[in-house]
């Protein structure tokens, strides 16, 4: 019998350095091919620029986009990285949803067990009406891989 545990350290999968608008994306590629982790969990560190949404509202939709073997990828991206296009909806995996949004602070908010691919383009979607706040930066999403290991 084998079990779950968190055997990687976290990585950082998106950095701001810039302000994320409402309806707007950001994307990166993520190789998982050496570590193979089936699994990871997300986690969206936030602050919003100006004014900040009510608790409760989804702020962030997370998409998983597999490479095809050929180094191609489903449409879906910000742009820079990959195709300025929302990716298909079977795509989403999770939904980051607020529970104490700042202007001041950051929120750390997550999407747990989400189904890894080797190779993969990850894409972070701004559903919250308000800007995230980048120059700090104050919004990034990491994640940490979780490995199976015997008992």
């Amino acid at each position: 019998m084998s079990k779950l545990y968190n055997g990687f350290a976290r990585v950082s999968v998106i950095m701001s350095g810039a302000d994320l608008l409402d309806a707007k994306r950001k994307a990166a590629d993520y190789d998982n091919s050496t570590n193979l982790a089936p699994y990871g969990h997300f986690f969206l560190v936030v602050q919003y620029n100006t004014s900040a949404p009510a608790a409760g509202v989804k702020v962030a939709e997370l998409y998983i986009l597999p490479e095809d073997g050929s180094a191609g990828y489903p449409v879906g991206g910000d742009g820079t990285v990959g195709w300025d296009y929302d990716p298909q909806e079977s795509l989403l995996v999770g939904s980051f949803v607020t529970r104490a949004a700042s202007t001041t602070a950051t929120e750390t908010l997550v999407v747990p067990w989400v189904a890894l691919s080797p190779k993969m383009r990850v894409v972070l979607k701004n559903t919250s009406g308000k800007t995230f706040e980048g120059a700090t930066p104050n919004y990034f999403l990491y994640m940490k891989p979780l490995k199976r290991v015997a008992d």
